[in-house]
């Protein structure tokens, strides 16, 4: 059976939000605990779970992408896959869930990512660190040569 899993971390998300939560306490611990400050702490806390990794399985029927420990993915199905390529997002484009010239784009981390185009002609961009791996899988799965 085919299967492909990978998980990438998001260091510099995980880092950058854990300076904000910081920043926070500290300034709770100076100013006061008001409410506010609790509030942008846990939603803070919240992101950090939501958007520390993204995990990206591939096997005969689907590919199903995912951040972290929450709600936010999809899951596509590999028999509408007619094509994948492997390509290089620009540094705008950003990171997280996007809306790009060329799809949707689900990224955690750095500019390389696999392209997959559907049957309907919709494309997805999918941020990887080891894109070769992760174009092999996609390919195997959905029987391209």
């Amino acid at each position: 059976m085919t299967h492909y899993r990978h998980t990438q971390f998001g260091t510099l998300t995980v880092v950058l939000l854990i300076v904000i939560i910081l920043f926070q306490l500290t300034i709770g611990a100076v100013t006061g605990w008001h409410w506010i400050i609790w509030s942008m702490v846990i939603l803070m806390a919240l992101l950090l779970l939501a958007f520390h990794a993204l995990t990206v399985d591939v096997d005969r029927e689907r590919i199903k992408i995912r951040f972290g420990w929450g709600p936010f993915g999809k899951t596509y199905a590999v028999s509408e896959v007619r094509g994948a390529r492997e390509v290089t997002n620009r540094w705008y484009y950003g990171w997280g869930i996007r809306l790009t010239p060329h799809g949707w784009l689900y990224n955690i981390s750095g500019f390389d990512a696999v392209e997959v185009e559907f049957a309907a002609g919709k494309k997805v961009r999918i941020g990887t660190n080891e894109p070769r791996e992760l174009l092999r899988a996609v390919r195997r799965a959905a029987r391209l040569g």
